[in-house]
């Protein structure tokens, strides 16, 4: 399971972790252009809404970090619709065990 450390008063996540955030954020980012281009309104703002999602769950962690296991099983059944994706990495499906 993905782990915390505390440095200097802060928090530093798991790299797994952090390489689920950024693997999600890529993922959605390319929603919202690919719905922009095809003026999909609905689909641009739930993309945009995910984005935002994310980006509130990463700053949360930093600042609670108790939370991590239970924020990577989340990270994992969202980056588990991208399984074919050749970025997607085999190792994250560690994170989905309860």
């Amino acid at each position: 399971m993905p782990h915390t450390r505390a440095r200097a008063g802060r928090a530093s996540h798991d790299a797994g972790i952090d390489s689920l955030f950024e693997f999600l954020l890529a993922r959605v980012g390319e929603s919202v252009s690919e719905a922009s281009l095809r003026g999909d309104g609905p689909a641009e703002r739930f993309s945009r809404q995910s984005l935002s999602i994310l980006e509130s769950m990463r700053s949360d962690l930093a600042e609670e970090p108790r939370r991590a296991d239970e924020v990577a099983r989340f990270l994992y059944r969202m980056s588990a619709a991208y399984v074919d994706h050749p970025d997607y990495r085999s190792y994250w499906t560690l994170f989905s065990a309860p």
